[in-house]
């Protein structure tokens, strides 16, 4: 459910869902979400979130036994690489997450990082820390916490064929 669909979340058939994922909530390179666009202007996936029409449909999903999932997203390659490359920022941006996850009742988390180009090696191993950490803390908050990744499919791919070129593994 994008946020900018909310204003029409009555007419989803929610008995036919299995799962509802908000998209979502910006992380700044910080860790912290973002919550402003500018001084004057909240930014549209926070501000939707604190909305009465949010606030229905997440007692609606709840009612019916249903998953309400928040998608957390990085789009820029330079924030994607600040926020993972530096150890308090990494672990600001867990605990920012799971905060806004425990506040709004969520169920699991979606993170849709949409990383242009390949990553280095410690950019890489930085993300699947991110990934352990976070998937931890949360199963530790509540142990069905579900948790799901996006990436670009061509970057797996790409990341893939990187990996196996070194042991000289032709993919096609």
């Amino acid at each position: 459910m994008p946020y900018w669909n909310i204003k029409d979340s009555d007419k989803l058939n929610i008995r036919s869902l299995t799962h509802l994922a908000y998209f979502g909530v910006d992380l700044n390179p910080d860790g912290t979400i973002r919550t402003l666009d500018n001084p004057r202007e909240k930014e549209p996936g926070w501000r939707k979130l604190n909305t009465d029409e949010f606030a229905i449909l997440s007692r609606q999903i709840k009612l019916l036994g249903k998953k309400l999932i928040l998608t957390v997203i990085a789009m820029e390659t330079d924030q994607i690489e600040t926020l993972l490359n530096d150890e308090g920022s990494r672990q600001k941006a867990v605990g920012s997450i799971l905060t806004v996850m425990l506040e709004k009742q969520f169920d699991g988390l979606n993170v849709d990082f949409e990383y242009m180009g390949f990553p280095d090696g410690k950019t890489r191993t930085n993300f699947t820390r991110f990934m352990t950490d976070l998937t931890v803390r949360c199963k530790e908050i509540n142990p069905q916490c579900e948790i799901s990744l996006d990436i670009f499919a061509d970057s797996g791919v790409k990341n893939r064929l990187y990996d196996l070129a070194p042991l000289g593994k032709v993919v096609d």
